[in-house]
């Protein structure tokens, strides 16, 4: 288990997040770094993310091939002007992991992406070709005629479904990295109802769930217990997956030097019983096949 640090937590227009500080996390990369993570996810589409990323790796004097960039770009329109302004602004020569960040509606624009990646991994621009936010079955589907060598997918206590089933489809064939694992910070008990939240956040469908408030009292009460915060307890869940890598984004050093507890704490066997009962019956409540409350496209 690899723990990796997203920047979609670096703000832009595209996060739930746009007002935020990138001095503050410029210093939550070199945390990172200084707790030996070396692997980061970011997007075309993250604002500021990837500039903020080689600024950072090349202040701390970091060689390029001693961390792990996974990208993620939209394939329309103009995929690779896209792949080549990430590079640009990576300040480097090649992706390790380059991801379709979304698929798009139609099969034959699917494809084209996908070969146009094999072409840009020909070149030796990008290592991996790898997915984000496809369902399963069409997981399953382009793989008939194309590697995939890096699946993401959002897994939490909020969003456990088709875990199992997606880390069967990725065994032996392709690395699984779980996002996520705070479900955007409702996983730190503050956020009780829709009103608590000023930004989007409040229109996840997680609010109308019967079991969100009694899951958030346990995840309170069981952070007591072990004498950490909320988010701790939720990270430790993630971390406890049988996924290759967690993705986890803080906006501050403070925020993210808390996180980092979730490495060294073991949940006990019946309180993962606890959590894991509730967290499955959120999934049977919540009516949508993705967190976001939309369907994956099939």
């Amino acid at each position: 288990m690899k723990l990796a640090l997203g920047t979609l937590q670096s703000g832009g227009p595209f996060s739930f997040y746009p007002d935020a500080d990138k001095t503050a996390f410029k210093s939550v990369i070199r945390e990172a770094l200084k707790n030996g993570i070396t692997t980061f996810d970011s997007a075309y589409s993250y604002s500021d993310a990837e500039t903020i990323l080689s600024s950072v790796l090349k202040e701390q004097h970091i060689d390029r091939d001693d961390v792990e960039i996974i990208d993620k770009v939209l394939p329309l329109p103009s995929l690779e002007r896209k792949v080549e302004t990430s590079l640009r602004r990576l300040n480097s020569s090649y992706i390790d992991d380059l991801l379709i960040h979304w698929p798009p509606e139609e099969d034959k624009e699917l494809y084209i992406a996908l070969k146009t990646l094999e072409k840009l991994k020909e070149e030796e621009k990008i290592l991996h070709i790898g997915v984000s936010n496809f369902s399963l079955s069409l997981i399953k589907k382009i793989s008939l005629d194309f590697e995939i060598e890096l699946i993401e997918r959002p897994y939490s206590l909020l969003w456990t479904r088709e875990a199992e089933e997606t880390l069967l489809v990725a065994k032996g064939r392709m690395r699984c990295a779980f996002y996520a694992p705070l479900c955007f910070g409702l996983l730190s008990g503050r956020y009780r109802k829709r009103e608590d939240l000023k930004d989007s956040r409040a229109f996840l469908p997680f609010f109308s769930a019967p079991s969100y408030l009694p899951l958030l009292d346990m995840l309170i009460s069981l952070s007591a217990k072990y004498s950490v915060a909320p988010v701790v307890l939720s990270l430790a869940f993630a971390l406890n997956s049988k996924a290759d890598i967690v993705i986890v984004g803080a906006r501050d050093k403070d925020q993210f030097d808390t996180l980092l507890k979730s490495l060294a704490l073991k949940i006990d066997s019946e309180d993962v019983e606890k959590l894991t009962l509730l967290s499955e019956n959120i999934n049977k409540e919540v009516n949508t096949s993705s967190p976001y409350g939309h369907t994956w496209r099939g």
